[in-house]
Protein backbone atom coordinates (compact mmCIF):
# COMPACT_ATOMS: atom_id res chain seq x y z
CA UNK A 1 0.00 0.00 0.00
CA UNK A 2 1.65 3.13 -1.05
CA UNK A 3 2.30 5.94 1.58
CA UNK A 4 0.13 8.66 1.73
CA UNK A 5 2.39 11.93 1.04
CA UNK A 6 1.51 15.34 2.31
CA UNK A 7 3.61 18.91 2.23
CA UNK A 8 3.68 20.80 5.44
CA UNK A 9 4.07 24.31 5.79
CA UNK A 10 7.63 24.70 5.46
CA UNK A 11 7.74 23.29 2.05
CA UNK A 12 8.92 19.81 3.42
CA UNK A 13 7.68 16.39 2.34
CA UNK A 14 6.11 14.12 4.79
CA UNK A 15 4.42 10.60 4.85
CA UNK A 16 2.37 8.70 7.59
CA UNK A 17 5.79 6.31 7.90
CA UNK A 18 7.73 9.09 8.64
CA UNK A 19 5.81 10.72 11.35
CA UNK A 20 5.17 7.00 12.77
CA UNK A 21 9.15 6.68 13.07
CA UNK A 22 9.36 10.18 14.08
CA UNK A 23 6.76 9.66 16.83
CA UNK A 24 8.54 6.09 17.67
CA UNK A 25 12.02 8.16 18.19
CA UNK A 26 10.48 10.48 20.82
CA UNK A 27 9.68 7.15 23.34
CA UNK A 28 12.26 7.05 26.18
CA UNK A 29 12.22 3.07 26.30
CA UNK A 30 14.23 2.92 23.66
CA UNK A 31 17.72 1.15 23.50
CA UNK A 32 20.44 2.77 21.94
CA UNK A 33 20.74 0.04 19.55
CA UNK A 34 16.89 0.52 18.50
CA UNK A 35 17.06 4.25 18.41
CA UNK A 36 20.03 3.76 15.78
CA UNK A 37 18.24 1.30 13.69
CA UNK A 38 14.83 4.12 13.47
CA UNK A 39 17.76 6.90 12.92
CA UNK A 40 18.71 4.81 9.82
CA UNK A 41 15.21 3.92 8.76
CA UNK A 42 13.89 7.27 9.32
CA UNK A 43 17.19 8.72 7.14
CA UNK A 44 15.80 6.46 3.97
CA UNK A 45 12.13 7.16 4.41
CA UNK A 46 13.04 10.88 4.17
CA UNK A 47 15.25 10.42 1.46
CA UNK A 48 12.96 8.38 -0.53
CA UNK A 49 9.91 11.04 0.26
CA UNK A 50 12.18 14.00 -0.96
CA UNK A 51 11.46 14.67 -4.32
CA UNK A 52 14.82 16.45 -5.79
CA UNK A 53 17.32 14.68 -7.23
CA UNK A 54 20.07 12.66 -6.00
CA UNK A 55 23.78 12.93 -5.67
CA UNK A 56 26.13 9.76 -4.73
CA UNK A 57 27.34 10.05 -1.12
CA UNK A 58 30.90 10.11 -2.22
CA UNK A 59 30.04 13.18 -4.58
CA UNK A 60 29.52 15.16 -1.78
CA UNK A 61 32.08 13.85 0.39
CA UNK A 62 34.06 15.09 -2.52
CA UNK A 63 33.26 18.34 -2.07
CA UNK A 64 33.57 18.22 1.33
CA UNK A 65 37.38 17.61 1.24
CA UNK A 66 37.91 20.25 -1.31
CA UNK A 67 36.31 22.60 1.27
CA UNK A 68 38.04 21.54 4.18
CA UNK A 69 41.60 21.48 1.90
CA UNK A 70 40.62 25.38 1.41
CA UNK A 71 40.69 25.75 5.50
CA UNK A 72 43.68 23.96 5.27
CA UNK A 73 45.53 26.04 3.56
CA UNK A 74 43.65 29.65 4.58
CA UNK A 75 45.12 28.38 8.17
CA UNK A 76 48.14 27.21 8.19
CA UNK A 77 48.80 30.38 5.87
CA UNK A 78 47.75 32.17 8.82
CA UNK A 79 49.90 30.35 11.32
CA UNK A 80 52.82 30.28 9.02
CA UNK A 81 53.22 33.72 8.92
CA UNK A 82 52.15 34.54 12.18
CA UNK A 83 54.80 32.53 13.63
CA UNK A 84 57.57 33.79 11.20
CA UNK A 85 59.90 36.41 12.92
CA UNK A 86 58.82 39.28 11.89
CA UNK A 87 55.31 38.57 10.67
CA UNK A 88 53.76 40.50 7.46
CA UNK A 89 55.18 43.76 8.06
CA UNK A 90 55.52 44.84 4.88
CA UNK A 91 52.89 47.53 2.76
CA UNK A 92 50.46 46.05 -0.02
CA UNK A 93 50.78 43.14 -1.45
CA UNK A 94 53.04 40.55 -1.96
CA UNK A 95 53.19 37.28 -3.48
CA UNK A 96 52.60 35.14 -0.76
CA UNK A 97 49.04 37.47 0.19
CA UNK A 98 48.11 37.68 -3.54
CA UNK A 99 48.27 33.60 -3.75
CA UNK A 100 46.18 33.95 0.04
CA UNK A 101 43.22 36.23 -1.71
CA UNK A 102 42.56 33.42 -4.89
CA UNK A 103 42.82 30.63 -2.37
CA UNK A 104 40.12 32.79 -0.53
CA UNK A 105 38.28 33.46 -3.76
CA UNK A 106 38.17 29.73 -4.66
CA UNK A 107 37.02 29.20 -1.78
CA UNK A 108 34.19 31.36 -1.47
CA UNK A 109 33.25 30.60 -5.20
CA UNK A 110 33.47 26.73 -4.04
CA UNK A 111 31.12 27.14 -0.83
CA UNK A 112 28.49 28.96 -3.07
CA UNK A 113 28.57 26.06 -5.71
CA UNK A 114 28.47 23.58 -2.45
CA UNK A 115 25.46 25.35 -0.83
CA UNK A 116 23.62 24.83 -4.16
CA UNK A 117 24.10 21.29 -4.46
CA UNK A 118 22.54 21.01 -1.11
CA UNK A 119 19.76 22.47 -1.66
CA UNK A 120 19.06 21.36 -5.23
CA UNK A 121 19.82 17.56 -5.03
CA UNK A 122 19.22 15.36 -2.12
CA UNK A 123 22.40 13.17 0.28
CA UNK A 124 22.19 9.57 -0.12
CA UNK A 125 22.12 8.49 3.10
CA UNK A 126 24.78 6.28 5.03
CA UNK A 127 24.85 2.43 4.81
CA UNK A 128 26.78 -0.13 6.67
CA UNK A 129 29.01 -0.47 3.97
CA UNK A 130 29.18 3.66 4.21
CA UNK A 131 29.81 3.86 7.99
CA UNK A 132 32.25 1.07 7.66
CA UNK A 133 34.42 3.11 4.57
CA UNK A 134 34.24 6.33 6.83
CA UNK A 135 35.85 4.26 9.74
CA UNK A 136 38.22 2.80 7.84
CA UNK A 137 38.98 6.77 6.47
CA UNK A 138 38.79 8.04 9.67
CA UNK A 139 41.35 5.89 11.30
CA UNK A 140 43.65 5.85 8.09
CA UNK A 141 43.47 9.89 8.34
CA UNK A 142 44.64 9.81 11.63
CA UNK A 143 47.67 7.93 10.51
CA UNK A 144 48.53 10.37 7.65
CA UNK A 145 48.57 12.80 10.37
CA UNK A 146 50.92 11.25 12.54
CA UNK A 147 53.32 10.34 9.68
CA UNK A 148 53.09 14.19 8.41
CA UNK A 149 54.04 14.83 11.99
CA UNK A 150 56.86 12.33 12.33
CA UNK A 151 58.03 13.33 8.86
CA UNK A 152 58.35 16.89 10.06
CA UNK A 153 60.20 16.16 13.57
CA UNK A 154 62.53 13.96 11.53
CA UNK A 155 63.33 16.53 8.64
CA UNK A 156 64.00 19.52 11.17
CA UNK A 157 66.03 17.00 13.26
CA UNK A 158 68.48 16.43 10.28
CA UNK A 159 68.41 19.76 8.88
CA UNK A 160 69.02 21.39 12.17
CA UNK A 161 69.91 19.02 15.34
CA UNK A 162 70.83 21.56 17.76
CA UNK A 163 67.47 24.11 16.34
CA UNK A 164 64.68 25.09 18.40
CA UNK A 165 61.46 25.20 17.11
CA UNK A 166 59.38 28.06 18.50
CA UNK A 167 54.99 28.44 18.22
CA UNK A 168 54.09 31.21 19.39
CA UNK A 169 51.06 31.35 21.53
CA UNK A 170 48.72 33.42 18.69
CA UNK A 171 49.28 31.01 16.23
CA UNK A 172 48.28 27.82 18.64
CA UNK A 173 44.80 28.01 17.40
CA UNK A 174 45.87 28.41 13.93
CA UNK A 175 47.83 25.19 14.15
CA UNK A 176 45.04 23.10 15.53
CA UNK A 177 42.48 24.71 12.98
CA UNK A 178 44.86 23.49 10.51
CA UNK A 179 45.32 19.65 12.19
CA UNK A 180 41.76 19.24 12.13
CA UNK A 181 41.10 20.54 8.64
CA UNK A 182 43.36 18.40 7.30
CA UNK A 183 42.62 15.63 8.82
CA UNK A 184 39.32 16.10 7.53
CA UNK A 185 39.95 16.42 4.04
CA UNK A 186 42.40 13.32 4.45
CA UNK A 187 39.10 11.49 6.21
CA UNK A 188 36.73 12.84 3.02
CA UNK A 189 38.99 11.60 0.33
CA UNK A 190 40.01 8.36 1.43
CA UNK A 191 36.45 7.90 1.62
CA UNK A 192 35.87 9.01 -1.49
CA UNK A 193 38.56 6.36 -2.74
CA UNK A 194 37.30 3.70 -0.68
CA UNK A 195 33.41 4.03 -2.01
CA UNK A 196 35.03 4.62 -5.33
CA UNK A 197 36.59 0.78 -4.86
CA UNK A 198 32.98 -0.36 -4.57
CA UNK A 199 31.65 0.99 -7.01
CA UNK A 200 33.92 -0.38 -9.69
CA UNK A 201 33.77 -3.77 -7.96
CA UNK A 202 29.88 -3.90 -8.10
CA UNK A 203 30.41 -2.93 -11.72
CA UNK A 204 32.76 -5.66 -12.46
CA UNK A 205 30.58 -8.71 -10.67
CA UNK A 206 27.57 -7.17 -12.88
CA UNK A 207 29.73 -8.00 -15.87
Amino acid sequence: MKENRTTNNKGIVTNEKIMKLQKRLNENNLTRAEKHDLTEELNWEKYRADPRPSMALRKFKFMDGLIYLGDTLIFGFMGITDNTKNGIDHKGFNAAGIVMCVIIALLIALVFVYLHKHSKYKIEPMDELANRNMNKAQHAAFLCLVGIGFAFALIKGLLNATGVTTIKNNTIIDLLATTLFIYDFFANMIFVYLEGKDVSANEEEDE
